[in-house]
């Protein structure tokens, strides 16, 4: 019984392969002049399909060196980008996707096609090349930079800079550091444009677009069109090449794919790691350590175990079990769609994982916060107290201090409380010199230092808030004004202070409950990819 020959695919660029025809084609393919490329080494399958055998180990090294590659851009993705509000996850997510893309197009090429020559060593030191690019462009990253209107906040902050910086050399000097936060977010989108135009020649379009000095709101809208639609394009690209029109042209290996998989989850994992156990240094550093911060620390420590268990404890794509003959997969079977589309869908997974890992490292770092503003409170609270015991117009001393912890803590944070009492003893004296005397002032004084104990605490912590935030310009305002001007430094403002400094802390640990329930929502549906329909 003759097999029907296979009809030609659309337009006519090639010929659907046939088991008859290999030879041929392996014959062409091995007297190819392509000089930097080795020869094709080739094998006929049971089922008729060309396979193409590589050396695996010179293989893996090349794997191994772009996923160090990918290493460094994810670290540098999670040290430059926070995690507040839902539009700083979507920045987030939107870069993690290209990273994330340019890594597995390659390995879907790779597990297929890749073999240890010349002409495929130059690709990765490529490769290399871009993912070091893309390194290079997380600082600030903001998505919704010229798409979103914020101008309510940064006028919000100008206003508040200009009040605290009167003379003439602050404001030059304010207008540079504006001008050059306006600067690095069109920086940043330039070169990953740049950078995504090298990975995929698709992209070159987008040089007219992006790389103007002044891009509107529509051309930021485009920009993202032209970093993402290449990328559906690609993935669509995959599947067709496995449906049944083209069976047999490209089978893809749920061994290789779950191993390089599994290698990008522990890359994942350890950058998660290495952002938790930085704040379980500064933990262990701070005044209030003891059970209750050794709980916080076991209980971040399990649940990135968990995690870990939980992958790779997971039934992966059915392989490596003898199977009875009627029930092997067929090439033109539902295995290879599952097999890929698991791998694709892994991107949803992982970024579940990293907003998780994150928010861990967030809530850490959220209560090692809270203990830290205790010191400077406290230190309102009594100072506040002795003043009033005191009576207006009396100096504090250090004797006042005797029966308190107050003078260690703030030793334990390179502050010495004479050195403070010295400063808030000034505005007293300035207080009782004035006509009337100012009874409101020695309190202001109080309040500015206090302001000054929450940015050293901040800053021990590793917690300094963001540079280009609303909460900067206020403590700015407050650091930067005296003590006389009551608009500026009143316990209004101060109180105003904390509780910005709580919610920027405390909000970015709230993604660990919707982070972890999609993280086994995900996990659930990619069971049910790789593993149904049985028997397919």
């Amino acid at each position: 019984m003759t097999s029907e020959v296979p009809e030609r695919p659309p337009l006519g660029f090639s010929e659907l392969p046939s088991s008859t025809k290999h030879p041929k084609l392996a014959e062409y393919r091995w007297n190819a002049d392509v000089p930097i490329s080795e020869p094709l080494q080739f094998s006929d399958a049971a089922d008729g399909e060309f396979q193409v055998e590589n050396h695996s180990t010179a293989v893996r090294y090349s794997d191994l060196l772009l996923e160090i590659a990918m290493t460094t851009a994810f670290a540098s993705l999670t040290e430059g980008t926070n995690i507040f509000e839902a539009w700083d996850v979507a920045s987030y997510l939107s870069f993690f996707a290209l990273v994330w893309w340019i890594w597995a197009s390659q390995v879907a090429y790779n597990v297929r096609f890749c073999r240890a020559d010349w002409m495929h060593r130059l690709f990765v030191f490529l490769q290399f090349f871009v993912f070091c690019g893309l390194a290079a462009f997380t600082r600030n990253f903001d998505i919704t930079n010229g798409i979103i209107d914020d101008s309510q906040k940064e006028n919000a902050a100008d206003t508040l800079a200009q009040q605290s910086f009167q003379d003439d050399m602050a404001v030059p000097l304010l207008k540079a550091r504006n001008y050059r936060n306006k600067l690095l977010p069109k920086l940043n989108f330039r070169g990953i444009s740049i950078v995504m135009a090298l990975s995929r020649l698709l992209l070159l379009i987008q040089y007219s677009v992006v790389i103007g000095d002044n891009p509107g709101e529509d051309n930021q809208i485009v920009k993202l069109v032209l970093w993402f639609f290449p990328l559906f394009v690609e993935v669509a690209a995959h599947f067709v090449a496995i449906s049944g029109r083209y069976k047999g042209w490209v089978r893809y290996s749920s061994e290789m794919i779950s191993e390089r998989s599994a290698t990008v989850f522990v890359i994942i994992l350890g950058g998660g790691l290495d952002n938790i156990t930085k704040v379980f240094r500064y933990i262990v550093g701070n005044v209030s350590f003891g059970w209750q911060s050794l709980g916080a620390i076991f209980c971040g420590v399990l649940t990135f175990l968990l995690l870990f268990a939980l992958h790779f404890n997971t039934p992966q794509p059915e392989s490596g079990k003898p199977q009875p003959e009627s029930s092997k997969p067929r090439p033109g079977s539902s295995k290879r769609m599952r097999v890929l589309g698991a791998f694709f869908f892994q991107f949803f997974y992982l970024s579940a994982v990293i907003i998780n890992l994150e928010a861990i490292a967030a809530m850490l770092q959220a209560g090692t916060v809270g203990n830290g503003l205790g010191i400077p409170l406290q230190f309102l609270r009594e100072t506040k107290s002795i003043m009033e015991i005191n009576g207006f117009g009396r100096n504090l001393t250090e004797s006042d201090y005797m029966f308190s912890d107050i003078p260690k803590q703030l030793e334990n944070q390179g502050l010495g409380l004479g050195t403070i009492l010295f400063h808030i003893n000034f505005w007293i004296k300035n207080a009782t010199n004035q006509n009337p005397p100012n009874s409101s002032l020695p309190y202001n004084s109080l309040l500015w230092y206090s302001e000054q104990i929450i940015e050293t605490v901040l800053h021990n912590l590793d917690s300094d808030p963001d540079d280009n935030s609303l909460l900067v310009a206020k403590m700015n305002a407050f650091y930067y004004s005296s003590p006389l001007n009551h608009t500026l430094v009143n316990n209004q403002t101060f109180s105003n202070i904390v509780n910005s400094v709580i919610i920027t802390k405390a909000t970015p640990a709230l993604w660990f409950y919707c982070s972890g329930g999609a993280f086994l929502v995900i996990l659930g549906r990619l069971c049910l990819i790789n593993q149904c329909p049985r028997g397919k």
